[in-house]
């Protein structure tokens, strides 16, 4: 099931907040065990739709979306048009996962 009737605008605005959700337990799980437990299905929920992924996909899911890195990361890779292209692809792909 695709969910077109979201802008990727507001994909991208979803995708973000589960992303600091994400980045708090990955980065932070250790120092914070409430964090970890209150996150925890959240985490599981995100985690087991890996599968779902080609290796790069989910490079692209982790390095823009749940544990970003510098901006340009993407350069030896891709083009900008087929980068923009692929983030929205997995951004959109990622979000239905978690929609079903």
């Amino acid at each position: 099931m695709s969910y077109n009737y979201y802008t990727d605008a507001e994909i991208e605005k979803a995708l973000s907040y589960l992303s600091d959700c994400y980045q708090d337990v990955a980065l932070h799980c250790e120092e914070n065990e409430v964090l970890f437990h209150t996150q925890k299905d959240l985490i599981e929920i995100i985690e087991e739709n890996f599968h779902n992924f080609t290796g790069r996909q989910l490079q692209l899911l982790f390095n823009d979306v749940l544990l970003p890195i510098e901006q340009d990361w993407w350069k030896p890779f891709y083009t900008k048009s087929v980068y923009h292209q692929e983030k929205k692809i997995v951004m959109r792909k990622f979000f239905d996962c978690l929609n079903r």
